[in-house]
């Protein structure tokens, strides 16, 4: 079990690494079969994958989840993200409000026989959401609000899905 003192850091962290992104259009909310042909296809393919991840994570912040938002997730930041979903849930906190994303820079792509791998800088903002404890209380971290993120894609079973997102604070978004 958590204890209260380690919400406020496990709060930054909920905002920190939960986020993804989200999006401007309300893209395709569930990841589809594909075999690539060149590296465009597998950029525009992650681009699409972490808009429906930011919005299926942004619909389940303001309660309206149609879709888990780690069905965009695969490897260790699915497990590590449905693990931290937990532990928020039993410390008694919760995330509302939207994250947005303010642009997606696309790093490196490659293409072997059909399975793409993509690397996108993701800038987000995340100044509307708030961590809220179990008495509805903010006890949101201070926090940069705008941020960047490191995201790699990879194809699993013919689905771009993402499984690195790391934090870079050296790129200015």
């Amino acid at each position: 079990m958590l204890h209260r003192r380690l919400a406020p850091p496990l709060a930054l962290v909920l905002i920190a690494g939960l986020t993804a992104c989200s999006p401007a259009a309300s893209p395709d909310p569930t990841p589809t079969y594909r075999q690539f042909a060149s590296e465009e296809e597998a950029f525009e393919a992650a681009e699409e994958t972490y808009r429906a991840y930011i919005a299926a994570q942004n619909a389940e912040h303001t309660g309206t989840p149609a879709v888990d938002p780690t069905t965009f997730l695969h490897g260790a930041l699915k497990r590590e993200t449905k693990e931290l979903k937990e532990q928020a849930a039993a410390a008694g906190l919760r995330i509302v409000g939207e994250i947005t994303i303010l642009s997606m820079q696309r790093i490196g792509a490659t293409v072997l026989s059909g399975a793409g791998h993509a690397e996108l800088l993701v800038c987000l903002d995340s100044s509307l959401q708030r961590v809220l404890n179990q008495d509805s209380v903010d006890v949101t971290p201070e926090q940069q609000e705008i941020f960047a993120l490191r995201v790699e894609f990879s194809t699993v079973d013919g689905v771009m899905l993402a499984h690195s997102s790391l934090p870079d604070p050296d790129q200015p978004c």
